[in-house]
């Protein structure tokens, strides 16, 4: 860390910590590697159940099987719907935006529309558009009068939508009016595509706004029955699950039910698995508002109907699935390994010393700002090394690395400092108060723990 790029200010704890993640990591994949099979001697069942994998194939299975059910549009169809949305119809217009104050008055908003209505007048008179727009238009100098294009209605503002899709080119359209601006148009150009080459997206469109109509519409008869309910206190007690995970477990009883549905609940043991096998979503919940977890617990809770319809209709994991998920798993950690530049070979390589080789890797991520994975998720799974980083540790470290800078910029031979008083700042690093044993180059490969 005091070899590093790392700002003096930024010689914190908490960057004392992430170094410190990042070294377990390295020694939990060298002892790992120890193993001829590697990755795959994990048994990640664990983290696909917790993880939520198996059921997510299963939900996502169930609503493949709704899309099955929708029919595919006829040629009438297709044919309609390009004729009646043009959904790749293309208008290059110009505009004038005359915005209206936050907290205008009705008199106010009148005397602007009034305004607009004059200037639409000068342009259907002749006056030129572009001019007017750099007069007028309350846009940025730089875009008053610019050609803007647009493709198909989503694009185009819903006030004026029907308008200019039936407007030819040089026409100045009506004055539009929002609660935030006036607006005014003139169309450039209109591009229609012939209907033979835009076909198969037409078909394609609806094909796709049919699908999510439908999903809707299963989903929002689930959920209407289900009667999902977030309980009186349920996102007080989750953020504190998600901030004070080991902590909480002593205070929050695990059956305390968080969302309540039809044919079960999601309760506070529930939350506490997902976020071990989930650290991202933990950081989520840790992060939010009380309104932003009240919103994510009905979300757990609607993920839990969608898998409870799934599973009763047949579409859980099979064991092939299983397997597959096992193997990607297994291959998502060996690609960690290798940014890690971890491998079996290395490892059980005579000339290997685990204090070297991590000290090594360590020192070349800090000195090249280098991002490497975390294992993150994986270390629900992986019992056997497991690791804790200790606050008085992590505060020790960055103490000594700021110390170990101002030396470096300092006459060593009149630092007031020993190398005694350096070995107790390291020795203090150890958990509850325990001296940290020196290590040696000489040090074979050891677990965590």
């Amino acid at each position: 860390m005091a070899e590093s790029p790392i700002p003096d200010s930024g010689l914190t704890a908490g960057i004392a910590e992430l170094v410190a993640r990042l070294w377990a990591d390295y020694v939990i994949l060298a002892n790992l590697y120890l193993e001829p099979d590697t990755t795959q001697s994990v048994d990640f069942t664990p983290l696909l159940d917790e993880g939520r994998y198996f059921a997510k194939l299963a939900v996502q299975r169930f609503r493949d099987s709704i899309l099955a059910l929708d029919q595919d549009p006829t040629e009438e169809d297709v044919r309609e719907y390009f004729d009646t949305y043009k959904p790749f119809n293309r208008l290059d217009l110009r505009r004038i935006v005359i915005p209206v104050p936050a907290d205008a008055s009705e008199e106010v908003r009148d005397s602007l529309y009034a305004e607009a209505l004059v200037l639409r007048e000068r342009l259907a008179g002749g006056a030129d558009f572009v001019e007017v727009a750099r007069e007028r238009s309350g846009e940025p100098q730089s875009t008053r009068g610019v050609v803007h294009s647009f493709q198909g209605h989503e694009s185009v503002p819903e006030v004026a939508d029907s308008a200019l899709f039936s407007m030819r080119p040089g026409e100045i359209s009506p004055v539009f009016a929002t609660s935030e601006a006036m607006f005014i148009y003139r169309v450039e150009q209109v591009q229609i595509p012939e209907f033979d080459q835009a076909r198969q997206m037409t078909f394609d469109r609806i094909v796709e706004e049919r699908s999510a109509e439908r999903q809707a519409s299963i989903a929002d008869s689930l959920l209407g029955a289900a009667n999902r309910s977030v309980q009186d206190g349920a996102p007080e007690a989750a953020m504190r699950i998600a901030s004070e995970i080991d902590m909480a477990e002593n205070s929050i009883q695990g059956s305390t039910p968080l969302v309540r549905f039809t044919g079960g609940s999601l309760t506070a043991d529930d939350l506490r698995r997902l976020f071990q096998a989930m650290p991202s979503l933990r950081d989520d919940f840790a992060l939010a508002t009380e309104s932003e977890v009240e919103e994510y617990l009905l979300e757990l809770a609607t993920d839990e109907v969608l898998v409870q319809a799934a599973e009763a209709t047949g579409f859980g994991p099979s064991e092939q699935d299983r397997e597959e998920l096992q193997l990607s798993m297994a291959s998502r950690l060996a690609g960690i390994a290798t940014e890690f530049e971890i491998t079996h070979d290395l490892v059980t390589n005579s000339s290997f010393r685990m204090p070297i080789a991590s000290e090594r890797f360590i020192h070349k991520v800090l000195l090249v700002q280098r991002p490497v994975p975390w294992l993150s998720e994986f270390r629900y799974v992986l019992d056997d090394y497991p690791a804790d980083v200790y606050e008085r540790g992590a505060e020790a470290a960055s103490r000594l690395a700021r110390d170990l800078r101002e030396l470096s910029d300092r006459d060593l031979g009149t630092t007031t400092e020993s190398p005694g008083d350096q070995t107790e700042q390291v020795e203090d690093a150890g958990p509850d108060g325990a001296e940290s044993s020196p290590t040696s180059d000489d040090v074979e490969p050891e677990s965590v723990g």
